[in-house]
């Protein structure tokens, strides 16, 4: 099973919003992974603000056997 979402972060590398992209269909592992996507931030953020601003957005597939 797998999961895609796309993190949207704010300045300081903490969580704006998680969107699952792609459902695993399986509803307790999607909402494991996006929990546990909360328990990581805040995410460390680069120093260059224009490296920043493209590091604030991405997406992140997860894989579960």
């Amino acid at each position: 099973k797998r999961i895609t979402v796309r993190i949207n972060l704010n300045n300081y590398g903490y969580i704006k919003s998680i969107e699952v992209m792609q459902s695993s269909h399986d509803a307790a592992l999607d909402h494991s992974v996006v929990r546990a996507v909360y328990k990581a931030a805040p995410f460390a953020m680069p120093n260059d603000p224009n490296t920043r601003k493209q590091a604030r957005v991405f997406t992140a597939s997860f894989t579960s056997n």
